[in-house]
């Protein structure tokens, strides 16, 4: 119904949403989850583990871009909203189940 009411004349995939975007946000996100587990079974508070998983997880998005050719704020803003995604999931896990 789309292209009867407004055609589809050049359109793009918006910038964020690239697939780059939701591999770096995919990536931050598993990458949180599993280390949030991994900080927790070594004995730590949620909110170490929360922490931590969320900065080792930008730490990693981070110093990935930086080694990049050009350096792309919305990968950065990615692996943001997938690191907090997975941190804030695991918490979420940890305190209902646990």
């Amino acid at each position: 119904m789309y292209g009867v009411l407004a055609p589809d004349v050049g359109r793009a995939e918006p910038e964020f949403w690239q697939t780059d975007k939701i591999e770096h946000a995919s990536v931050s996100a598993a990458l949180s989850s599993a280390s949030y587990v991994f900080v927790r079974r070594q004995g730590f508070t949620r909110w170490e583990a929360f922490a931590t998983s969320l900065g080792l997880s930008l730490i990693v998005g981070v110093g990935k871009e930086v080694f990049d050719p050009k350096v792309d704020t919305d990968d950065i803003r990615a692996d943001l909203a997938g690191g907090a995604a997975g941190s804030v999931f695991s918490f979420s896990v940890d305190v209902v189940a646990f």
